[in-house]
């Protein structure tokens, strides 16, 4: 075997092996932030489930403090569905009906998917509305991922420039 095609073989392998750690370093990195982003959204779902079941409520203050403080959209239903206080949300749209639904009948929230950078849809998630063990209505938010996608890119990159320097 002559020496340009141990180069060869050798920059091969390099790359292989610098690609089997940094690959799972990415996905693991996009992991972790789209479960922080979770994590914080569900503690505000919850707390914000909390608050509507209060009788009498400001509810519409509620969700225009959040809505100023987040950007996201925020809907809160009564038991049949009927909106109560809404911000850039609306039951009109079919997926925001779907997660309405999720919530009345009392469905566990479904696993969310892992962000990637490229995600810029808003993800809905929805918490039902508990008052002395009954349910009540529903909160549904509109989450918007651009700022964990953004970490994930800036994460991703770190990972790449690593990589570079590896390779180099």
């Amino acid at each position: 075997m002559g020496p340009r095609v141990r180069v060869v073989l050798i920059a091969v392998l390099s790359l292989l092996a610098v690609a089997a750690l940094a690959i799972p370093l990415a996905l693991t990195l996009a992991d972790r932030r789209t479960a922080d982003l979770g994590a914080e959204r569900d503690r505000q779902l919850a707390a914000l489930a909390d608050a509507a079941a209060v009788p009498n409520a400001p509810m519409q203050h509620l969700v225009d403090r959040y809505h100023a403080v987040y950007g996201e959209g925020l809907l809160i239903v009564d038991s049949d569905g009927r909106t109560l206080a809404a911000r850039g949300l609306d039951t009109d749209d079919p997926g925001v009906a779907a997660a309405v639904h999720h919530a009345l009948v009392d469905a566990p929230a479904p696993h969310w998917t892992t962000l990637r950078p490229w995600d810029r849809t808003p993800l809905l998630t929805a918490a039902g509305v508990h008052r002395d063990g009954e349910l009540v209505g529903a909160v549904v938010l509109a989450i918007d991922p651009s700022a964990a996608a953004a970490d994930i890119t800036r994460g991703w990159m770190w990972v790449a420039v690593g990589c570079i320097g590896l390779l180099a």
